[in-house]
Parts: structure tokens; C-alpha cells; sequence
């Protein structure tokens, strides 16, 4: 292929590149700047600012997937608190009944007693004996009325001697 220049004093241009423009301007740009610590400024200024965006976006964005588990715990927390509710009411009913099964067999502890002894009594003794005197020796540990009982793991003495004086 034969050129032919048409204009002998102009030298041919070549092809430019498209990032030559861009790196010119970016050179003229330093040319017309008259204080670069305005420049230093501007650029923190717009890097806080892309920081600041950042952080607000993403903590927005672990919110929102906190909330639902949020709104769960609080169901839950909901539910424990009627359940430790009811459980509470159900013990204070669990004590009073106690303190009046004590009560009642405070009262009641010698109240049979003496039926069911003299009906052993009289099934070991032999026909027409008459018996003159009988009692209790030692001392019961079992509650009088007005006390509180003793706590369940002691144990109770059942040491009781009968003395019986019978005559035939």
C-alpha cells in the first residue's frame, strides 16, 4: 500500500491508546494542584466516609439476621417464665399440704395407739386375766400438738417398754 502525504510539514499522528488520556489528565491534575495537603484531607475525609458506609451496611445487615432469633429467645423466655411460675405455685401447695399432714398426725400420733396395744395385749394374755395396771415407760419422739415435726432423715427411737401387772 503506497501513502502519499499531502502535507509535507505535519508529521503523521499515531494511534492513541484509551488509557492515555486518562494518564494525561491524571498528570495535568498534579500540574494544577496548588496545596496537596487539601488533596491528603479530601482523600481521608472520602475514605472515612466509604468506612463509615461500610460499617453502618453491614451492621444493618447482621441485625437483620439477628432478629428472628431474637424474637425465638423471647418466646422461649415467655414460656420458662409461666412454666417457673406454675412450678413455684405448685411447691408453695406441696409445703402446706406437708405442714398440715404434720399437724394432723401431730395430733393423731397417740390417738390409736392404745386400741392397737390393748388388743394385742389381750390376744396374748390367756383367758380371764384381769389386768390391774398398764402404761408406757421411756420417752416417744414422736411430735406434741403445736411443734414441728422433725426432719425426715433422722431417725425415730422406738424404744418403748410396756410394763403390764396382770392378776389370775
Amino acid at each position: 500500500m503506497i501513502t502519499v502525504n499531502l502535507r509535507p510539514d505535519l508529521k503523521r499522528k499515531r494511534a492513541r491508546s484509551p488509557l492515555q488520556g486518562i494518564t494525561e489528565s491524571v498528570r495535568g491534575l498534579g500540574a494544577r494542584v496548588k496545596d496537596p495537603l487539601l488533596v491528603v484531607a479530601v482523600a481521608a475525609w472520602v475514605g472515612a466516609l466509604g468506612w463509615l458506609g461500610f460499617v453502618v451496611m453491614n451492621t444493618g445487615r447482621q441485625l437483620a439476621t439477628l432478629e428472628p432469633q431474637l424474637e425465638q429467645t423471647r418466646a422461649e423466655h415467655r414460656r420458662f417464665k409461666a412454666f417457673l411460675t406454675e412450678k413455684r405455685h405448685q411447691e408453695m401447695i406441696r409445703d402446706s399440704l406437708v405442714a398440715q399432714i404434720g399437724v394432723i398426725r401431730s395430733v393423731d400420733g397417740d390417738r390409736y395407739v392404745w386400741s392397737h396395744v390393748l388388743d394385742e395385749v389381750s390376744k396374748a394374755l390367756p383367758a380371764y386375766t384381769w389386768l390391774t395396771d398398764m402404761g408406757a415407760e421411756g420417752v416417744s419422739n414422736r411430735p406434741r400438738a403445736g411443734t414441728t415435726p422433725p426432719p425426715a432423715n433422722t431417725p425415730r427411737r422406738k424404744s418403748r417398754r410396756w410394763s403390764i401387772a396382770a392378776r389370775l
